[in-house]
């Protein structure tokens, strides 16, 4: 990982950082300077992406979140993840929405 520093002093917060497109995301901001908390269902998945970019000169931590839960998904109140003046965060988004969260479509009325 070729370190930048356009992000050097940021703070990013992923959800679904474990695979996928939450995955890349961390890897490139963490690449570009920003520290990234990895947020993911899967503690493991998150743990080893946060890992490989330690390994490679980044900042992570992983933290074990569903965020389809409201009282899961609060601030932490440790300094090391509450965001300072001047941070960005960046999220996206995880896997599709679990049946709890899930409504159905709008139904359609009427005619035409």
């Amino acid at each position: 990982m070729t370190r930048k520093t356009e992000l050097a002093g940021q703070i990013a917060v992923i959800t679904g950082a474990g695979s996928g497109i939450g995955s890349a995301t961390a890897r490139l901001l963490a690449a570009r300077g920003a520290k990234v908390h990895l947020a993911d269902l899967n503690a493991e998945a998150a743990e080893a992406v946060a890992r490989q970019i330690r390994q490679a000169g980044g900042s992570a931590e992983a933290h074990a979140v569903d965020v389809a839960d409201p009282a899961a998904s609060r601030p932490s109140p440790r300094p090391s993840t509450t965001p300072t003046a001047g941070s960005t965060s960046c999220t996206t988004t995880p896997g599709s929405p679990t049946p709890a969260t899930s409504r159905p479509p709008p139904s359609r009325t009427g005619s035409g």
